[in-house]
């Protein structure tokens, strides 16, 4: 495995040198060659694109001074698993630092079926077709363009989801995303893939196992074939130092349902970016999100759909509040509160 040598005089990096991405790929031995060179591939790009300023349109509503790549740690924490119940019910998975901690076997009648909930690690090997049919597939078109190759370039492992046609999954398949230790960086993933005719929901928690400064850059892909019904839960709950960014990208084909909810509770500086896509007739996106921000919390969110065919429809509703304030709410400006029904920020701010 070769290594990456870069000109690091050129845009920021902060933390995530050449060195600890070759680091990194030490870790990925096993990995095949597809896989390894899409990684050195972002790596480039990511190193090449410069950070958000407050010229770019995208970010000129956001908070850039407390944007930074410096002082955050790549680990891959060992195989034992924190102790974390989830108001979910139990984990398939469980990630560590961006190791797999531990997992549940899933029900033989669903394996029977067909139904896969694997690792990415394995699925990059055992089902490479749709990894590279689906992982981080969409452009991102929501101004994170650097970040996103960032986490395309360090990303270890995640959940990766398949239900074939026809099949229904009745309960919720859960996954645990968890940071720990000071400094710690994080990268998050969930792939769904959902075929013709199928039924799944299917949860992210996310969560610090304590009170210190972190690093998450997550993603998730969602598929939804024709005729298939998708839910898609996240529940943000990391730790109130987190620096935090998540980026979602949705595509609904012919006469398929997709509905999202994220709940967005921890974190000191949280940007999400969701991008819906559809592109067939009929089909159907519902977005919805919950914030909830006290003291110095900013939350930013960003949401795109597009309709690439005729006769589709997308919802969306997000709502924001804000708890223990400083000052009587009756001295609170409406900005501090922003709904949007369209591609600009909903922010939580408070202060």
């Amino acid at each position: 495995m070769s290594a990456i040598t870069l000109n690091e005089s050129k845009p920021v990096i902060g933390s995530f040198t050449a060195e600890a991405f070759n680091a990194h790929l030490a870790t990925q031995k096993s990995a095949p060659a597809w896989w390894l060179d899409r990684k050195r591939a972002a790596y480039e790009k990511f190193v090449a694109l410069p950070m958000p300023t407050r010229t770019d349109e995208s970010w000129r509503f956001s908070n850039l001074g407390g944007l930074t790549l410096d002082g955050f740690t790549v680990t891959h924490a060992g195989a034992k698993a924190p102790t974390i119940a989830t108001p979910f019910g139990e984990a398939a998975f469980t990630f560590s630092n961006n190791t797999l901690a531990a997992r549940a076997t899933l029900p033989a009648e669903l394996t029977a079926k067909g139904v896969i909930v694997s690792t990415l690690a394995e699925a990059a090997t055992k089902h490479a077709d749709l990894l590279k049919a689906h992982f981080m597939a969409q452009p991102q078109k929501l101004g994170s363009e650097k970040l996103a190759s960032l986490h395309t370039a360090f990303v270890a492992d995640g959940a990766f989801i398949y239900v074939p046609r026809g099949v229904e999954v009745t309960e919720p398949i859960v996954i645990t995303h968890a940071a720990t230790g000071a400094g710690t960086a994080v990268f998050p993933h969930t792939l769904v893939v959902a075929e013709e005719n199928s039924k799944v929901t299917v949860v992210d928690y996310f969560v610090s196992t304590d009170s210190v400064a972190h690093f998450a850059c997550g993603a998730n892909d969602l598929y939804a074939g024709h005729g298939a019904q998708l839910t898609y839960i996240a529940a943000q709950n990391w730790s109130r130092e987190m620096l935090s960014f998540q980026f979602n990208s949705t595509v609904v084909r012919r006469d398929a349902r997709v509905q999202s909810l994220n709940l967005h509770l921890g974190a000191k500086q949280a940007r999400h970016e969701s991008l819906s896509q559809l592109s067939a007739p009929g089909a159907f996106s519902e977005m919805l999100a919950l914030t909830i921000a006290d003291g110095g919390q900013e939350f930013d969110q960003r949401t795109l759909q597009i309709h690439q065919a005729p006769n589709t429809k997308s919802d969306l509703l997000y709502k924001n509040a804000l708890r223990e304030l400083r000052r009587p709410f009756s001295q609170v400006s409406s900005s501090s509160i922003r709904t949007r029904r369209r591609p600009t920020p909903t922010k939580a701010i408070a202060t």
